[in-house]
């Protein structure tokens, strides 16, 4: 949840040369802990004034005591993603099994990641495609787990999948409960079914 408060720097002429927005954010954060997390932001947005303005408003935030963004977006910083990839299970010897393991983790830590913003935007079939990519994570974890190096990692990132598996089977479930609701409501006789618009 976002709380904006937007201040207007003018001209002598009344003229809008820039919006000054102060953000005040709340934010579920999914790891590594759950829970509450607050920040505010400062944004600035030159409508009709040189950069220089710009330039100036980012001198005056700094001296605030205001610092860049370590996060592309907000969504990024709720979900604790870091601009760079984070690390990986590291495999305790070099070989093709652990290079198998590791390009097949990378490959569902992928669309983990691109499925994330679909499954907010209640895209089609994108919280069934996240929570395979969960499954399959957890499985390569369990399954090559003598090859890992850090086995408390391992089962913290396993119990973390789990986790989140957990909420995506709940969301899941709805949705196949509504779909199998809506093919049955489609079977019945339109004069049968309330709500739906007569026939002209």
């Amino acid at each position: 949840m976002t709380t904006r408060t937007v201040y207007r720097l003018r001209s002598k002429k009344d003229a809008v040369l820039a919006d000054i927005s102060d953000d005040r954010v709340q934010a579920e954060v999914l790891a590594p802990t759950h829970g509450t997390r607050h920040w505010r932001e400062w944004e600035i947005e030159i409508t009709a004034a040189p950069r220089s303005l710009l330039e100036a408003g980012q001198d005056r935030l700094a001296s605030a005591g205001a610092s860049p963004s370590t996060h592309d977006s907000k969504l990024a910083h709720a979900l604790n993603r870091d601009p760079a990839p984070g690390p990986l299970p590291v495999p305790k010897r070099k070989g093709p099994a652990g290079d198998v393991m590791l390009a097949y983790f990378r490959d569902q830590v992928k669309e983990l990641k691109q499925q994330d913003p679909m499954v907010r935007q209640d895209a089609h079939d994108a919280v069934h495609k996240m929570r395979v990519a969960t499954r399959r994570m957890r499985s390569v974890l369990a399954t090559y787990r003598k090859l890992l190096d850090d086995a408390e990692t391992v089962k913290t990132l396993r119990n973390e999948l789990k986790w989140l598996a957990g909420l995506l089977g709940e969301a899941r479930d709805a949705e196949v409960m509504h779909a199998r609701l809506k093919e049955m409501v489609g079977q019945e006789p339109s004069e049968l079914v309330m709500g739906l618009p007569e026939s002209p």
